[in-house]
């Protein structure tokens, strides 16, 4: 399980239907201050709200 932020609706979108669905997706997120790739099913989606602008913790069950 790997956890990333995105800030981008569109990939909140795609993270909302894999978990709905629960189909595995490829998303650029980041982590750590890097960005990464990640491949698998979404388990979770949260807004983080310490932030000063809107983005998303995703919660991603990895494929790789």
């Amino acid at each position: 399980m790997s956890e990333f932020y995105t800030s981008d609706v569109r990939d909140l979108l795609r993270c909302q239907q894999s978990m709905a669905e629960q189909k595995p997706i490829t998303v650029i997120g980041g982590v750590d201050n890097e960005i990464k790739t990640f491949t698998g099913v979404v388990q979770a989606i949260h807004e983080d709200h310490g932030s000063k602008r809107t983005r998303w913790l995703v919660a991603i069950l990895d494929l790789e």
